[in-house]
């Protein structure tokens, strides 16, 4: 686990987070491939995204 960006329950909506691509103490992770997932309910999903320091 590099970063939890929201961590709480939300109601329906649309939304958007953004990752200043910091780790959980605060440093800059590497540039590299990294997964995130999102969670609502019973629904769950794992995608991939670049980060380009």
């Amino acid at each position: 686990l590099v970063q939890t960006l929201v961590n709480a329950e939300q109601p329906a909506g649309t939304y958007e987070v953004q990752w200043d691509g910091k780790n959980q103490g605060g440093a800059r992770s590497a540039s590299g491939i990294y997964f995130y997932r999102i969670t609502t309910g019973s629904w769950q999903e794992t995608r991939k995204m670049l980060l380009i320091q």
